[in-house]
């Protein structure tokens, strides 16, 4: 018998031990039959008293895609092993930051501020160039949001990790720069 922790949108991100054990797959509470068909890529699933096909794309990344009546799903599947490195994760992605400090990557000269206080940014949009080593890196905003606070100016020098500016998220800018 294999274990496994599966997520995704079928189970509203949340991690789910699984079992598998020739072709049962065990699910929660729930046991599944799953058959192959002559068909590439095509199963049968029989659990709850029915039986449907279900159409399956795997990826080496161990993502995989389900169809199910018509419904598409995306599931990650991942050894039992790692199901506590997962918890910690998913934990840390539910919680919400409400901003981000954008620190200098490396020392250099501010050789451009593309944005002022309370300037809305999106998302990898070019908020100021730092020259270092003769070579100029623009660095970008690394959410949508509003700039709450502006360190630097142009012509001033940084460190490796001092603050250039905090950018406030903004939710509904997010949701539009994301596709």
């Amino acid at each position: 018998m294999e274990r496994f922790i599966i997520t995704g949108d079928l189970f509203g991100d949340q991690l789910i031990e699984t079992e598998v054990q020739g072709d049962c797959v065990r699910i929660s509470d729930q046991t599944y039959h799953i058959k192959s068909t002559e068909d590439a890529g095509v199963w049968l699933c029989a659990g709850d008293g029915r039986a449907m096909p279900a159409y399956v794309e795997c990826d080496a990344t161990g993502t995989v895609r389900i169809t199910i009546g018509g419904y598409p799903y995306v599931v990650k599947c991942y050894p039992a092993r790692y199901g506590a490195m997962l918890g910690i994760i998913a934990d840390a992605q539910q919680r919400q930051h409400s901003s981000i400090h954008v620190r200098a990557p490396m020392p250099g000269l501010i050789k451009a501020v593309n944005i002022a206080e309370g300037a809305s940014v999106r998302r990898g949009e070019s908020i100021i160039v730092l020259e270092a080593m003769k070579m100029e890196n623009l660095l970008r905003a690394p959410i949508a949001g509003v700039v709450r606070s502006l360190t630097v100016v142009s012509g001033q020098t940084v460190e490796k990790g001092d603050l250039l500016c905090t950018i406030e998220l903004d939710g509904q800018l997010e949701r539009h720069t994301d596709s």
